[in-house]
């Protein structure tokens, strides 16, 4: 066979659906009906392998209809289908190939269909309940600290309000041949820790009670925490459990009153541009903050989040109507490109008690500017 004929068989059958499709422009429209467009696959169990289901459709027009692309709303899905044309009048098919593993429990999936018919897309929808497969110990608690290994390092407490106390737990087990009493090293004011029981057998599980007592803590906003395991007595400074929390104005024993009348934190701007500025070189940043609230506006504290943006004291008070701003000094540092710097802003607005602020630079070498 001579590579021109290759070629030419090669490329038949595309030739052959181009020219149906350009057929279908002139003559009519396709028209794209499933039997169905949804499927339960009930209870099916997380390690029982890939299931397949297959949605059946009819081209109901007068124009050879050809499935242009199918879209899955997750990885876990895998679709296959009728690649040719469908003529008037004959089906095709959706597969969709799911794997259970790793999403225990009830699922909801998409599959979007689209062609050269109408309607287009369509949505089929995958339905079920995955029965969780048997976890081992490494997956149930992974991370091993010591002797033991818990379900994560890490305890967050999230969004607490100042004068609130919140209570998490974890769970842990000893993996090791031996008893071991887990404990831990010194605790901040803030925060208590409880392992219970404390003594544990070998394969033995526990769980650690933590509280945090924000009404004793001076600080506002993301709060971290390391606290170091103890093991027989024996403090471990190489084993840590992270503790975080961020730390807002308490408006828990507000009243609907006071909420109506709160203080209103309004920003004419939440983002600065700085504009080109050398490397090296400082500039001067102002965000104007009014209070369009009925009763005072509380400045409680002022974050920023690297060494490079220094801050000036802002008023602590701002009455209603009333206007102020908050500054700060912005220097560049060593390296050109694009930069973003955050501030963060406390305040007793119960809609914006926490307020991001940005500072955009494009640094440069040799740019002139209004610099300080």
């Amino acid at each position: 066979m001579t590579p021109s004929g290759l070629l030419f068989k090669t490329r038949l059958p595309l030739t052959i659906a181009m020219a149906l499709l350009f057929m279908s422009v002139a003559e009519g429209q396709a028209a794209i009906e499933f039997r169905t467009i949804r499927h339960n696959y009930g209870t099916i169990e997380e390690d029982g392998g890939v299931k397949n289901h297959d949605f059946i459709f009819t081209n109901n027009g007068d124009s050879p209809l050809l499935i242009t692309r199918v879209v899955p709303s997750c990885g876990c899905t895998t679709p296959d289908w009728t690649r040719e044309p469908v003529p008037p009048g004959e089906t095709g098919f959706i597969r969709s190939s799911m794997n259970p593993m790793n999403m225990p429990g009830p699922f909801t999936k998409t599959i979007a269909v689209h062609s050269n018919g109408q309607p287009s897309p369509v949505v089929l929808t995958l339905t079920g309940v995955v029965n969780p497969r048997e976890r081992s110990v490494e997956e149930q608690f992974r991370w091993a600290l010591g002797p033991v290994r818990f379900e994560s390092n890490h305890i967050d407490f999230s969004r607490t309000g100042k004068g609130e106390q919140k209570s998490r737990e974890m769970h842990l087990i000893n993996v090791s041949d031996s008893h071991v009493v887990v404990g831990f090293g010194p605790l901040p004011q803030h925060l208590s820790l409880e392992v219970v029981p404390s003594r544990l057998a070998p394969g033995e599980r526990a769980v650690v009670k933590a509280v945090y007592d924000a009404s004793t803590h001076s600080g506002w906003g993301a709060q971290n925490d390391l606290v170091a395991l103890s093991f027989n007595g024996v403090i471990d400074n190489s084993a840590f459990l992270y503790i975080t929390a961020n730390l807002l104005e308490d408006f828990s024993g507000w009243s609907e009153e006071q909420i109506a009348n709160a203080p209103v934190a309004s920003f004419e701007s939440t983002t600065f541009d700085v504009g080109e500025i050398p490397v090296n070189q400082s500039s001067e940043v102002e965000f104007s903050l009014t209070n369009e609230g009925a009763t005072p506006l509380k400045i409680r504290y002022v974050r920023v989040t690297c060494g490079c943006t220094v801050m000036e004291q802002p008023d602590e008070s701002i009455e209603p109507g009333n206007t102020t701003s908050i500054k700060a000094t912005y220097t560049s540092g060593a390296l050109p490109g694009a930069q973003q710097r955050v501030l963060f802003v406390y305040t007793n607005d119960p809609q914006m008690p926490e307020i991001m602020l940005i500072i955009k630079a494009e640094v440069v070498k040799g740019a002139s500017g209004p610099y300080l």
